[in-house]
């Protein structure tokens, strides 16, 4: 299967609360939903939530970042989700679709102090994403 990301990703379980950005939706709970991150780039995120949100719905979404502990705001859009077989929980791919310059400085520089991460391979690949 060929990778599709276009930015390397980092595992960690981070706290997450999505909620709907848009209006597309208007039957939905537009109440938060407190979620985990499986992982996490600068380009998007796979999370893991109880709730069910539609494909390409636009969310709000506060990322609580670990190690040291960073608040962070982004909008996503939800590009696939699938339902865990073995409990009552969603998995989703977000895309990145907007966040401030300040935001998206404090998620690169988490992603690049992340311990174990090759930072000479890190930033190749970045610079050269068909390399790999």
């Amino acid at each position: 299967m060929k990778e599709k990301r276009k930015a390397r990703r980092i595992n960690e379980k981070a706290a997450a609360a999505i909620s709907l950005a848009s209006l597309d939706y208007p039957h939905l709970d537009k109440k938060i939903a407190h979620c985990l991150t499986e992982d996490i780039s600068i380009k998007g995120i796979k999370i893991q939530c109880e709730k069910f949100f539609p494909i390409n719905s636009t969310l709000k979404i506060q990322l609580s970042l670990k190690e040291p502990t960073r608040l962070i705001n982004v909008l996503g859009k939800i590009r696939w989700i699938r339902k865990l077989k073995a409990c009552e929980m969603f998995e989703m791919g977000i895309e990145i679709v907007g966040t401030s310059k300040e935001d998206l400085s404090v998620l690169k520089r988490h992603i690049e102090e992340i311990p174990g991460i090759d930072k000479e391979k890190y930033y190749s690949w970045r610079s050269n994403p068909r390399s790999s």
